[in-house]
Protein backbone atom coordinates (compact mmCIF):
# COMPACT_ATOMS: atom_id res chain seq x y z
CA UNK A 1 0.00 0.00 0.00
CA UNK A 2 1.80 3.02 -1.02
CA UNK A 3 0.04 6.54 0.44
CA UNK A 4 0.91 9.98 -1.18
CA UNK A 5 0.31 13.29 0.27
CA UNK A 6 2.04 15.97 1.86
CA UNK A 7 2.17 17.53 5.16
CA UNK A 8 0.77 20.83 6.04
CA UNK A 9 3.34 23.31 7.48
CA UNK A 10 0.60 25.79 8.54
CA UNK A 11 -2.21 24.17 10.56
CA UNK A 12 -2.05 21.36 13.53
CA UNK A 13 -4.69 19.18 14.18
CA UNK A 14 -6.24 17.06 17.24
CA UNK A 15 -4.93 13.96 17.83
CA UNK A 16 -5.82 11.13 19.57
CA UNK A 17 -6.58 10.22 22.57
CA UNK A 18 -4.88 6.81 22.44
CA UNK A 19 -4.47 3.80 24.37
CA UNK A 20 -0.58 3.70 24.63
CA UNK A 21 2.60 1.48 25.43
CA UNK A 22 2.64 2.58 29.35
CA UNK A 23 -0.72 1.32 29.93
CA UNK A 24 -2.48 4.51 29.86
CA UNK A 25 -4.45 6.64 27.25
CA UNK A 26 -1.87 9.24 25.75
CA UNK A 27 -2.63 13.15 26.42
CA UNK A 28 -5.27 14.57 23.64
CA UNK A 29 -3.50 16.94 22.09
CA UNK A 30 -2.49 18.38 18.85
CA UNK A 31 0.05 16.96 15.84
CA UNK A 32 1.12 17.34 12.30
CA UNK A 33 -1.44 16.78 10.17
CA UNK A 34 -0.41 14.93 6.62
CA UNK A 35 -2.99 14.99 3.77
CA UNK A 36 -3.63 12.28 1.14
CA UNK A 37 -3.41 13.29 -2.44
CA UNK A 38 -3.16 9.15 -3.72
CA UNK A 39 -3.52 5.99 -2.28
CA UNK A 40 -2.15 2.71 -4.51
CA UNK A 41 -2.37 -0.40 -3.44
CA UNK A 42 -3.02 -4.07 -5.31
CA UNK A 43 -6.18 -6.21 -5.20
CA UNK A 44 -6.92 -7.41 -1.82
CA UNK A 45 -3.91 -5.63 0.00
CA UNK A 46 -2.74 -6.44 3.35
CA UNK A 47 -2.60 -3.77 6.54
CA UNK A 48 -0.40 -5.04 8.93
CA UNK A 49 -1.16 -3.24 12.22
CA UNK A 50 -0.48 -3.69 15.64
CA UNK A 51 -2.09 -2.86 19.27
CA UNK A 52 -0.04 -0.56 21.80
CA UNK A 53 -1.82 -0.33 25.16
CA UNK A 54 -1.45 -1.62 28.55
CA UNK A 55 1.70 -4.33 28.37
CA UNK A 56 2.32 -6.80 27.64
CA UNK A 57 0.82 -6.01 24.01
CA UNK A 58 1.99 -6.93 20.34
CA UNK A 59 4.04 -3.60 20.79
CA UNK A 60 5.76 -4.15 23.84
CA UNK A 61 6.50 -7.73 22.53
CA UNK A 62 7.83 -6.14 19.17
CA UNK A 63 9.98 -3.41 21.20
CA UNK A 64 11.58 -5.87 23.63
CA UNK A 65 13.24 -7.22 20.36
CA UNK A 66 14.05 -4.27 18.87
CA UNK A 67 15.25 -2.27 21.99
CA UNK A 68 17.60 -5.40 23.50
CA UNK A 69 19.03 -5.60 20.12
CA UNK A 70 20.18 -1.67 19.22
CA UNK A 71 21.64 -1.98 23.58
CA UNK A 72 23.44 -5.02 22.65
CA UNK A 73 25.10 -3.40 19.15
CA UNK A 74 25.69 -0.17 20.92
CA UNK A 75 27.37 -1.67 24.44
CA UNK A 76 29.03 -4.19 23.29
CA UNK A 77 31.83 -1.96 21.68
CA UNK A 78 31.96 -0.50 25.07
CA UNK A 79 31.44 -2.86 27.66
CA UNK A 80 34.10 -5.89 27.55
CA UNK A 81 32.25 -8.31 29.93
CA UNK A 82 28.82 -7.56 28.73
CA UNK A 83 26.52 -10.43 28.91
CA UNK A 84 22.66 -9.94 27.81
CA UNK A 85 20.43 -6.33 28.13
CA UNK A 86 16.71 -7.10 29.18
CA UNK A 87 13.46 -5.04 29.09
CA UNK A 88 10.64 -5.88 30.38
CA UNK A 89 6.94 -5.73 29.01
CA UNK A 90 4.93 -4.87 31.58
CA UNK A 91 7.11 -1.54 32.00
CA UNK A 92 6.55 -1.09 28.34
CA UNK A 93 9.74 -2.41 27.10
CA UNK A 94 11.19 1.10 27.75
CA UNK A 95 11.22 2.08 31.18
CA UNK A 96 13.42 -0.39 32.78
CA UNK A 97 16.66 -2.40 31.08
CA UNK A 98 18.98 -4.70 33.20
CA UNK A 99 22.33 -4.95 32.07
CA UNK A 100 24.13 -8.28 32.77
CA UNK A 101 27.93 -8.09 33.35
CA UNK A 102 30.36 -11.45 33.20
CA UNK A 103 32.51 -12.50 35.27
CA UNK A 104 36.21 -10.24 35.45
CA UNK A 105 34.65 -6.80 34.74
CA UNK A 106 36.58 -3.98 35.81
CA UNK A 107 35.75 -1.64 39.02
CA UNK A 108 33.78 0.27 37.08
CA UNK A 109 32.86 -1.23 33.85
CA UNK A 110 29.56 -1.20 35.53
CA UNK A 111 29.15 2.54 35.42
CA UNK A 112 30.75 2.74 32.31
CA UNK A 113 27.29 -0.19 30.89
CA UNK A 114 24.76 2.32 32.67
CA UNK A 115 25.41 5.28 31.66
CA UNK A 116 26.49 4.01 27.75
CA UNK A 117 22.62 2.33 28.07
CA UNK A 118 21.09 5.63 29.76
CA UNK A 119 22.54 7.67 26.55
CA UNK A 120 21.82 4.86 24.02
CA UNK A 121 21.49 6.70 20.16
CA UNK A 122 21.20 9.58 21.68
CA UNK A 123 17.89 8.94 23.36
CA UNK A 124 17.94 9.15 27.26
CA UNK A 125 14.90 6.75 26.31
CA UNK A 126 15.09 4.41 29.79
CA UNK A 127 13.97 5.25 33.36
CA UNK A 128 15.80 2.65 35.34
CA UNK A 129 19.20 1.18 34.23
CA UNK A 130 20.25 -1.43 36.33
CA UNK A 131 24.07 -3.59 36.08
CA UNK A 132 23.68 -7.27 37.82
CA UNK A 133 26.09 -9.59 38.07
CA UNK A 134 25.81 -13.29 35.69
CA UNK A 135 24.48 -15.19 38.64
CA UNK A 136 21.28 -13.08 38.50
CA UNK A 137 18.58 -14.07 35.89
CA UNK A 138 17.67 -10.36 34.13
CA UNK A 139 14.53 -12.44 32.55
CA UNK A 140 13.01 -12.87 36.24
CA UNK A 141 12.23 -9.39 38.01
CA UNK A 142 12.52 -10.99 41.27
CA UNK A 143 16.26 -12.23 40.77
CA UNK A 144 16.69 -8.96 39.89
CA UNK A 145 15.01 -7.27 43.24
CA UNK A 146 17.10 -9.67 45.41
CA UNK A 147 19.89 -7.76 43.54
CA UNK A 148 18.90 -4.78 44.29
CA UNK A 149 17.62 -5.24 47.52
CA UNK A 150 21.26 -6.94 49.16
CA UNK A 151 23.96 -5.82 46.52
CA UNK A 152 22.75 -1.68 46.84
CA UNK A 153 23.69 0.85 48.93
CA UNK A 154 21.85 3.99 47.61
CA UNK A 155 24.30 6.56 48.82
CA UNK A 156 26.67 4.69 46.88
CA UNK A 157 25.29 2.58 43.95
CA UNK A 158 22.63 5.06 42.45
CA UNK A 159 22.84 7.96 40.72
CA UNK A 160 20.27 10.39 39.21
CA UNK A 161 20.48 12.52 36.20
CA UNK A 162 17.69 15.03 34.17
CA UNK A 163 17.36 15.09 30.57
CA UNK A 164 14.81 12.51 29.71
CA UNK A 165 11.81 12.79 27.54
CA UNK A 166 8.64 12.07 29.51
CA UNK A 167 6.43 12.08 26.32
CA UNK A 168 3.67 9.78 26.82
CA UNK A 169 4.69 8.99 30.52
CA UNK A 170 2.39 10.51 33.02
CA UNK A 171 3.98 11.14 35.69
CA UNK A 172 6.12 13.79 34.15
CA UNK A 173 3.61 16.54 34.26
CA UNK A 174 0.07 16.31 34.87
CA UNK A 175 -2.39 15.26 31.94
CA UNK A 176 -3.70 18.67 31.17
CA UNK A 177 -0.20 20.39 31.21
CA UNK A 178 1.27 22.60 28.37
CA UNK A 179 3.15 20.08 25.22
CA UNK A 180 6.62 21.49 26.62
CA UNK A 181 5.92 21.02 30.35
CA UNK A 182 4.32 16.81 29.64
CA UNK A 183 7.69 16.00 27.15
CA UNK A 184 10.72 17.99 28.95
CA UNK A 185 9.37 19.08 32.37
CA UNK A 186 10.57 22.30 34.35
CA UNK A 187 13.07 22.81 31.30
CA UNK A 188 15.88 19.94 32.63
CA UNK A 189 13.69 16.98 31.48
CA UNK A 190 12.44 13.99 33.37
CA UNK A 191 14.98 11.57 35.30
CA UNK A 192 16.78 8.59 34.81
CA UNK A 193 18.23 6.31 38.03
CA UNK A 194 20.81 4.15 37.44
CA UNK A 195 21.60 1.15 39.61
CA UNK A 196 24.58 -0.87 39.73
CA UNK A 197 23.82 -3.86 41.50
CA UNK A 198 26.75 -5.91 40.97
CA UNK A 199 29.15 -7.34 43.90
CA UNK A 200 31.27 -4.52 45.15
CA UNK A 201 33.64 -7.23 47.31
CA UNK A 202 33.49 -11.40 47.83
CA UNK A 203 30.48 -12.05 48.97
CA UNK A 204 29.60 -14.88 51.21
CA UNK A 205 27.87 -18.30 49.66
CA UNK A 206 24.49 -18.10 49.05
CA UNK A 207 22.21 -20.01 51.86
CA UNK A 208 20.76 -22.90 49.83
CA UNK A 209 21.97 -26.46 49.64
CA UNK A 210 24.38 -27.05 47.32
CA UNK A 211 23.83 -28.19 43.42
CA UNK A 212 24.57 -32.23 44.13
CA UNK A 213 22.39 -32.31 46.90
CA UNK A 214 19.33 -30.03 45.27
CA UNK A 215 19.63 -31.93 42.23
CA UNK A 216 19.36 -35.18 44.22
CA UNK A 217 16.15 -34.05 45.69
CA UNK A 218 15.08 -32.89 42.38
CA UNK A 219 15.09 -36.43 40.96
CA UNK A 220 13.56 -37.55 44.40
CA UNK A 221 10.78 -34.93 44.10
CA UNK A 222 10.15 -36.72 39.72
CA UNK A 223 10.20 -40.30 41.26
CA UNK A 224 7.10 -39.46 43.49
CA UNK A 225 5.81 -37.55 40.35
CA UNK A 226 4.96 -34.58 42.23
CA UNK A 227 4.17 -31.39 40.12
CA UNK A 228 6.61 -30.23 37.22
CA UNK A 229 9.08 -28.04 38.83
CA UNK A 230 9.96 -24.69 37.50
CA UNK A 231 13.57 -23.81 39.22
CA UNK A 232 14.35 -19.77 39.48
CA UNK A 233 17.72 -18.53 40.07
CA UNK A 234 19.34 -18.83 42.80
CA UNK A 235 18.04 -22.62 43.20
CA UNK A 236 21.04 -24.17 44.59
CA UNK A 237 23.76 -22.36 46.78
CA UNK A 238 27.32 -21.48 45.55
CA UNK A 239 30.56 -19.29 46.49
CA UNK A 240 30.48 -15.65 45.75
CA UNK A 241 34.19 -15.29 46.86
CA UNK A 242 34.24 -15.56 50.40
CA UNK A 243 34.07 -18.42 51.96
CA UNK A 244 36.77 -19.46 54.92
CA UNK A 245 37.56 -23.08 55.65
CA UNK A 246 36.12 -23.61 58.86
CA UNK A 247 32.45 -22.21 57.41
CA UNK A 248 33.25 -24.96 54.54
CA UNK A 249 34.45 -27.66 57.30
CA UNK A 250 30.61 -26.84 59.21
CA UNK A 251 28.75 -27.35 55.94
CA UNK A 252 30.22 -30.87 55.61
CA UNK A 253 29.98 -32.16 58.63
CA UNK A 254 26.34 -30.89 59.23
CA UNK A 255 25.38 -32.96 55.74
CA UNK A 256 26.63 -35.75 57.42
CA UNK A 257 24.88 -35.50 60.46
CA UNK A 258 27.83 -33.93 62.89
CA UNK A 259 27.19 -30.99 63.74
CA UNK A 260 27.57 -31.77 67.56
CA UNK A 261 30.92 -31.74 66.56
CA UNK A 262 31.20 -28.10 65.18
CA UNK A 263 28.98 -27.03 68.57
CA UNK A 264 31.97 -28.42 70.55
CA UNK A 265 34.30 -26.81 68.84
CA UNK A 266 32.83 -23.54 68.79
CA UNK A 267 31.95 -24.12 72.90
CA UNK A 268 35.75 -24.21 73.61
CA UNK A 269 36.16 -20.70 71.55
CA UNK A 270 33.91 -18.77 74.10
CA UNK A 271 34.66 -14.85 74.78
CA UNK A 272 33.33 -12.51 77.68
CA UNK A 273 30.61 -10.33 76.11
CA UNK A 274 32.67 -6.96 76.22
CA UNK A 275 33.63 -8.28 73.04
CA UNK A 276 30.82 -6.56 71.42
CA UNK A 277 32.52 -3.23 73.12
CA UNK A 278 36.59 -3.94 72.55
CA UNK A 279 36.25 -6.40 69.57
CA UNK A 280 38.96 -8.35 71.51
CA UNK A 281 38.53 -12.24 72.48
CA UNK A 282 38.43 -13.06 75.91
CA UNK A 283 38.43 -16.48 77.67
CA UNK A 284 35.71 -16.44 80.51
CA UNK A 285 37.15 -17.60 84.01
CA UNK A 286 35.20 -21.01 84.88
CA UNK A 287 34.21 -22.57 88.26
CA UNK A 288 36.76 -25.53 89.11
CA UNK A 289 33.36 -28.17 89.64
CA UNK A 290 31.85 -28.15 86.33
CA UNK A 291 34.22 -26.20 84.01
CA UNK A 292 31.20 -23.55 82.88
CA UNK A 293 32.00 -20.17 83.12
CA UNK A 294 31.02 -18.27 86.07
CA UNK A 295 27.67 -16.02 86.61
Amino acid sequence: IAIEGHFRTDILELEGPFGEFAGYVGAQDYQLLFEVTAITHREKPILQAFISEMPPSESSCMRKAGFEGFVMEELKLKVPHLKSANVYEIAGSAAVLTITLGKGQDRGEAWDALRAAASARNMPLFKFVIAVDDDIDATDLESVLWAIAFRVQPHRDVQIQRGRNTDLDPSGAPVDASFAERTYPEGLGGSQMLIDATLKWAYPPVSLPAKNLMEDARKIWEELKLPELTPRMPWFGYPLGYLPEEWDEAAKLAVKGDYMKTGEKYKGMRTTSDYFETGKLKAPETSPDNGSAKK
